[in-house]
């Protein structure tokens, strides 16, 4: 895809794509942040749950599933880009990133707290993540 495509399928000039994006990347980019900030804020009732964690995991992850419904090309797109471009690989990583952390966060919490077997966390977390990503895609 060249910004000349996608300005022409918005219906804008290049001017005005380059009036707010430095270039693909920086489009890109932008939009993984604001997927972070949909995704954080639906997560956000488990990551920060201190009574009923099963439950408030069941609505993170129904809003999850609503969320990459909704941006579902994008982030087909940006996933399957990513292998073969390394700004962007950079991007998608760093995106991730933020789940792998607090994903680790929530399950040494609920381990703190009795409600999980000792393991690994990080390693856990990062497994359930790759596997929710591509259940997602």
């Amino acid at each position: 895809m060249t910004i000349a495509d996608l300005a022409k399928q918005a219906g804008i000039s290049r001017p005005c794509y380059y009036q707010y994006f430095a270039d693909l990347h920086d489009l890109m980019e932008n939009l993984l942040k604001d997927l972070e900030g949909e995704i954080q804020s639906v997560g956000q009732p488990w990551f920060a749950a201190d009574a009923y964690p099963i439950l408030k995991l069941d609505e993170a992850l129904s809003g999850l599933v609503r969320v990459c419904f909704e941006h579902g090309p994008i982030i087909r797109a940006i996933f399957e880009a990513a292998p073969m471009d390394e700004r962007l690989e950079k991007a998608w990583n760093d995106f991730v990133k933020v789940f792998d952390d607090a994903v680790t966060a929530r399950i040494k919490l609920d381990q703190a707290a009795g409600l999980s077997p000792n393991f690994e966390a990080r390693s856990v977390a990062i497994a359930l993540n790759r596997m929710d990503i591509g259940i997602l895609i």
